[in-house]
């Protein structure tokens, strides 16, 4: 079941044209407190998308990360808009490579630990991500 619906928290001026993958882009509110699946599963009623493995959620913390996990969607962590980095984007900027990548190592494994299904530094990795997650559903089903 390839991925039909995104859903995320972001200005969609931040991501990449997805019209050539048959994507839908929705923007739903940042998840609080326990991560419940109910905004997820409302978008994909709205939007007449099932099953829940044909929704991306694209999460900058790892609650967005739970949230989709709960809603048995696919879970995007993006690395260098994550709120996990507790860093503004101007101080982010303003650091060394080194010490950029030492930021982006910590984020990764916490999105990992939270259990995203992919993790990528920028949206401009976005398309691949997809590709690979579709990739993945189809040979799953």
């Amino acid at each position: 079941m390839p991925i039909r619906l995104l859903v995320h928290d972001l200005p969609n001026a931040l991501l990449p044209d997805l019209t050539a993958y048959g994507v839908s882009v929705v923007v739903t509110s940042p998840p609080h407190g326990d991560a419940a699946p109910w905004a997820i599963f409302q978008l994909m009623e709205r939007h007449n998308v099932f099953p829940a493995k044909s929704v991306l959620r694209l999460a900058r913390s790892s609650h967005g990360i739970r949230e989709a996990l709960n809603s048995g969607a696919w879970a995007v962590g993006v690395v260098d808009i994550s709120e996990e980095l507790n860093l503004t984007a101007t101080v982010f900027a303003a650091l060394t490579e080194v010490e950029r990548e030492s930021h982006r190592d910590r984020v990764r494994e916490i999105y990992l630990k939270a259990g995203a299904d992919a993790v990528i530094d920028g949206l401009h990795e976005l398309p691949e991500a997809i590709e690979a997650l579709n990739q993945l559903g189809r040979d799953d089903g």
